[in-house]
Formats: C-alpha cells, sequence, structure tokens
C-alpha cells in the first residue's frame, strides 16, 4: 500500500467515525431513551398462593423490574414515607405495622361495605358498573360474583375495581382468552389445560378446562385466592394490590391502588 493509500484509507476511517459521533448526538437530542439498550429480563412472581399463583405484570409495563426500581421506589415514598425495600413481603410487613399504629391513608375494606348492604341494592350498583365484558347485563353471573365474594369476605366493588384494570371485565387478554378473569397462574395444584399468551407466560385455561362452566370456576378460584389474602391480614386496598401486583413485576402498583380505592369511593356512591 503506498502512502498516499493510507492516507485516504486513515480519512475514509475519520470519516466514518464523525458521521457515528454525529449521529449518536443527533439520537441524544430527539431522545435519550433510544440510546438506553438494557437487555435485562423482568423477574416472574410465581410464588405460590394456596395452590394458585399470582399473575405477573398485572396491569402496567411502565415501571423499572426489580425492587430498587423507579415504580418501588414511587410506591414506598406514597405508603411508607420513602423507605426502601429489598423485598415484597418486608414492604407488606412494613404496611402492617404502619395500619397497626394507626397510619392515616390506608384504605380499610375488611368487612366489605357490599357485604353489609342488601342483594337487592347491590346486583342494580354492579348493573350500572359493569359497562362491557362477558359479565354485562348478566344478572345471573352478577348475583354468582357477588355470593363468591360475600363466602370469601372480599369486596364486591374490589374485584370489580380489579377486573376492569386488568382486562376490562374479562374483555380482553388472557381473561378473555382462558375465562381466567383473575389471571392467575397454574400453580402446582392446577390439572387443567394451559394458556400461553402473546408474552409467553402461562395462565390457568378454565375456558378449555370446564366449558360452560368456565367463568364461573375462574370466578370462585380468583375469591379464594383474594379471601386468602384478607385471612393472612390483609385487608386494606393498599396489602391486598401490592401483594397481588407487586412493583418488582413492573406493574404500576401505586396507580393501581389509586384507581382502585377512587372506584370504590364510586360504588358507595352507587349503593346509597
Amino acid at each position: 500500500m503506498s502512502k498516499q493509500d493510507g492516507k485516504n484509507e486513515i480519512i475514509t476511517g475519520l470519516g466514518a467515525l464523525l458521521v457515528l459521533v454525529f449521529g449518536y448526538l443527533l439520537l441524544n437530542t430527539i431522545n435519550p431513551d433510544i440510546l438506553n439498550l438494557n437487555f435485562g429480563i423482568a423477574k416472574v412472581n410465581l410464588e405460590l398462593e394456596g395452590g394458585s399463583t399470582e399473575s405477573s405484570q398485572h396491569y402496567s409495563t411502565q415501571n423499572s423490574s426489580g425492587e430498587t426500581g423507579a415504580g418501588c421506589r414511587a410506591l414506598d415514598t406514597a405508603l411508607l414515607g420513602g423507605e426502601t425495600f429489598n423485598s415484597n413481603a418486608k414492604r407488606l410487613e412494613a404496611l402492617k405495622i404502619k395500619e397497626g399504629k394507626g397510619g392515616s391513608g390506608f384504605y380499610k375494606i375488611a368487612p366489605g361495605f357490599s357485604k353489609i348492604s342488601s342483594e337487592t341494592a347491590v346486583i342494580p350498583a354492579m348493573r350500572k358498573i359493569v359497562t362491557q365484558g362477558p359479565f354485562k347485563g348478566d344478572d345471573e353471573m352478577l348475583k354468582y360474583i357477588y355470593q363468591q365474594a360475600k363466602k370469601n369476605d372480599v369486596e364486591t366493588f374490589l374485584a370489580l375495581s380489579m377486573w376492569k384494570r386488568e382486562s376490562g371485565y374479562g374483555n380482553a387478554g388472557v381473561a378473555a382468552n382462558a375465562h381466567n378473569i383473575g389471571n392467575l397462574r397454574p400453580g402446582s395444584s392446577w390439572k387443567g389445560k394451559l394458556y400461553q399468551s402473546t408474552s409467553g407466560g402461562k395462565y390457568r385455561n378454565y375456558k378449555e378446562t370446564f366449558g360452560p362452566d368456565s367463568w364461573k370456576e375462574g370466578i370462585k378460584d380468583y375469591f379464594a385466592l383474594i379471601g386468602k389474602y384478607t385471612k393472612e391480614g390483609n385487608d386494606t386496598v393498599e396489602e391486598i394490590i401490592v401483594k397481588y401486583a407487586p412493583c418488582s413485576d413492573k406493574n404500576d402498583t401505586l396507580h393501581y391502588i389509586t384507581g382502585v380505592r377512587d372506584d370504590l369511593n364510586k360504588a358507595k356512591i352507587e349503593l346509597q
């Protein structure tokens, strides 16, 4: 190679480098997140809950994963004064301690207000709230939901609010495709068929396992799970949602809690 050829190679290399630098600066100016290449794998919660498992990524996937992610920090700041926890179990323990000391701001739901209201008052209120999905206008199913909630000491309108956020009252996602209203994972006790979501997660497939009674079976298992939570002393919206949709699984848990609280306040007005 001649000196001139070598010189040309160097000039070409410098030109390419300048193009890369200019491109980086341009992208960084337009949107810095484009340059954030995060190949981490989100944690999936497979903790067994009495034969069921909590589903992961229930409501939103906008938060950073892990206990120290932005979503968990926001949750801890809002509920617990900013102390950071390295596990969801410790976060729940801190919530119980604060509640036991008369901590303000917690939304206590046990006993549920719908439980002390008559069925003739609750069903019409449910009918107004469930505006879409397979249970819309179906008083037989609404009555079944109310009865299962009452049997398991779970607030009826808590369930409706959670279902609204999970699937539009069974109108979309895993719930619609597998009649799995609680997005329940299989767990060791599940012997039925499985449904695999587009994201790769595996869930109980009530639709293919139970046929005509599939919605009722899914509803029954959902209330059994939430009833187990309340029997363990999780009797506030905050405790139940933190346990059901943990921030470490990339759920927007704080937003979820705020929405459920608002829905319960509206439901109380409907019952008046």
